[in-house]
């Protein structure tokens, strides 16, 4: 019993790691919607709010950006998942983003204060 406690801790921790990226992928998702039919990235994330039922974990986005070579998005921001821990994303994206792993090396995501 000892030992399941732990255990069933960290696949907790992993799912909430995982519902952040989930999150984050499905932001960029709807920025790539944005951008097709505006032709410009969203100024924040209220111009988004049509695009995506729900931020989910996602507190704030701080910046969108597109690379004009690749046409790849990436945002930047924070999340909360519901155990109060923040996570800090900067030029997340979906190529790297990896969302079935509840790995943050190489996604731009770190774990916040």
């Amino acid at each position: 019993a000892a030992i399941a406690i732990p255990a069933i801790g960290s696949l907790i921790d992993n799912s909430r790691i995982k519902a952040v990226k989930a999150d984050i992928a499905n932001v960029i998702n709807a920025t790539n919607i944005y951008y097709t039919e505006h032709g410009k990235l969203p100024a924040d994330e209220d111009e988004l709010k049509p695009y995506i039922e729900s931020f989910g974990t996602i507190q704030t986005i701080t910046s969108f950006s597109r690379d004009e070579t690749t046409n790849e998005i990436t945002i930047s921001g924070t999340a909360k998942t519901s155990n109060g821990k923040t996570y800090n994303f900067t030029d997340a994206k979906l190529s790297t983003l990896n969302v079935e792993s509840a790995k943050l090396e190489d996604t731009g995501i770190s774990e916040g204060s």
